[in-house]
C-alpha cells in the first residue's frame, strides 16, 4: 500500500488550527474583561457562573486546537524524517556516482520504445472530445 502526503496541506492546516486557537484566545479575553459587578448583586451570581462556563468551554476548545496543530506538525515531520532515511538508505545500495541524483522530470520528448502521446494525435475539430471520450479515453 502507498499514499501521498503533502507535507505543506499538513503544515497548512496545523497554521489554520493555530489561528482558530489565537480566535478562541481573542474571546477568553473579552470574557475576562466582563465586570458582572455591574449588573447588580441580583444577577452577578448567576453571570459569573455563566461566564465561568463559557470560559472553561473556550479554554478546552483552545487545548484542542493547539492539540490538533501540533499533532498534524509532528505527522509532517515524521512522514519528512522517514521520507530522508529511505533516500538515505537507498542511497547506501548506488553507485557512489549516483548517490547525489536528484530526480528529475521526465522528458517530454518521446523516447524509442515508449508510447505516443494522446496528445500528438490527430485532433478531430469537429468532436467535442478531440482526445478521445472521457468515459474511454482510449477511443480516438
Amino acid at each position: 500500500m502507498s499514499f501521498t502526503v503533502w507535507t505543506q496541506a499538513l503544515d497548512d492546516a496545523a497554521t489554520g488550527w493555530d489561528d482558530q486557537g489565537e480566535a478562541l484566545s481573542q474571546a477568553r479575553s473579552s470574557l475576562n474583561r466582563v465586570d458582572t459587578a455591574l449588573l447588580g448583586p441580583r444577577v452577578a451570581g448567576p453571570a459569573e457562573t455563566f461566564l465561568e462556563t463559557w470560559r472553561t468551554e473556550i479554554q478546552q476548545r483552545i487545548a484542542q486546537a493547539e492539540g490538533h496543530a501540533d499533532a498534524l506538525r509532528a505527522a509532517a515531520t515524521s512522514y519528512q524524517r522517514a521520507d530522508d532515511t529511505a533516500v538515505a538508505e537507498l542511497q547506501k545500495l548506488l553507485p557512489w556516482d549516483d548517490r547525489g541524483l536528484e530526480p528529475a522530470p521526465s522528458s517530454p520528448f518521446l523516447q524509442p520504445g515508449q508510447p505516443t502521446s494522446p496528445f500528438l494525435q490527430p485532433v478531430d475539430p469537429i468532436s467535442p472530445f478531440p482526445y478521445g471520450s472521457p468515459l474511454n479515453p482510449e477511443t480516438p
